[in-house]
């Protein structure tokens, strides 16, 4: 059976033949986003389709992209969508030949089942990061002077000190459906890159990339007021590699493995822009947040308040 490129040209049968087989839920221009070009890279297609009689057998999408990571310009490829037909599940492996082949590039998975996870690292993929931070709603503290904007194609921030990587990674994502807050203190500036998840009940607030994170750390109860007000959530969820240390009022749970492959990019070099965490606005899956961990983060709020009033907690 044999493997060639996903072309845009393509889409609508691999959209009809298995696209929504993968996903009843989706509909053929939300999946469509993810087989774009977006004027990241100079590849002519945007993922591999086994091919069986003529007809689409199985997908597997590659987003790729270029960044400029440590000073260096480096390739990565996002993969994700990976489903074949039932009938030909023993040949999913062919599509992953050209993905592997790619050594000079930065493979990701951050969207694989418990079992795909376990067949990745046995194909060299590494744990990219297994926890998140969440970061539920606190009370606005006031006085402390600090000047927020909502990125907008640059109006408004001309004051705020961004180097040309961050700025190419707001002006990357512009147009998509997700949005850019930056805010300075006068002497340092952050980007927050994030989107509204309404995918999960509650929908919650789903950070992509922090630009500064030890000022996102010093200012976190602003920051996350500001982010909450915005997309009209509870809490706000940032994996662990994104936010080192996490912030004060902040609980760590665990989440599915998101996995990479990289011949000379660090773990925490690698955010969740230019992935289908962003297009397909597929919420991370961390474990038991929307059940069991609810109940935590209330308890342990309701506690915090308690110890607050009666003066035994500094505040953080």
């Amino acid at each position: 059976m044999p493997v060639i490129h996903l072309t845009a040209g393509m889409f609508p049968e691999v959209y009809a033949e298995l696209l929504r087989a993968l996903n009843p839920n989706m509909t053929a221009d939300e999946w469509r986003v993810a087989f774009s070009d977006h004027g990241w890279h100079d590849e002519d297609h945007f993922g591999y389709v086994l091919i069986e009689d003529g007809r689409p057998a199985g997908v597997l999408g590659a987003l790729f992209s270029r960044r400029i990571i440590g000073g260096s310009e480096k390739k990565f490829c996002n993969l994700h969508g990976w489903y074949v037909k039932p009938e030909h599940r023993a040949k999913s492996l062919l599509m992953m030949r050209p993905a592997l082949a790619l050594k000079d590039h930065t493979l990701t998975d951050f969207t694989a089942s418990p079992d795909v996870i376990v067949m990745f690292k046995r194909l060299g993929f590494a744990t990219l990061d297994s926890h998140v931070w969440v970061l539920p709603k606190l009370p606005h503290v006031r006085g402390r002077k600090l000047r927020f904007e909502q990125w907008s194609s640059g109006k408004g921030v001309a004051d705020m000190i961004f180097d040309p990587v961050t700025e190419k990674l707001v002006a990357d994502h512009q147009g998509l459906d997700c949005r850019h807050l930056a805010f300075t203190d006068g002497r340092e500036s952050c980007v927050v890159i994030f989107s509204r998840m309404a995918s999960v009940k509650p929908p919650h607030c789903e950070i992509h990339h922090i630009s500064n994170p030890s000022l996102f750390r010093r200012y976190h109860r602003e920051a996350r007021s500001r982010l909450l007000e915005q997309t009209g959530t509870g809490y706000v969820v940032v994996e662990s590699r994104l936010l080192p240390g996490g912030a004060p009022f902040a609980f760590k749970l665990k989440m599915l493995e998101k996995l990479y492959r990289s011949p000379d990019v660090p773990a925490a070099s690698v955010d969740n822009l230019y992935t289908e965490i962003v297009l397909l606005k597929l919420a991370t899956p961390y474990q038991g947040i929307h059940l069991a961990a609810r109940q935590q983060i209330r308890e342990a709020t309701l506690d915090k308040a308690r110890r607050w009033l009666k003066g035994e907690a500094s505040g953080g």
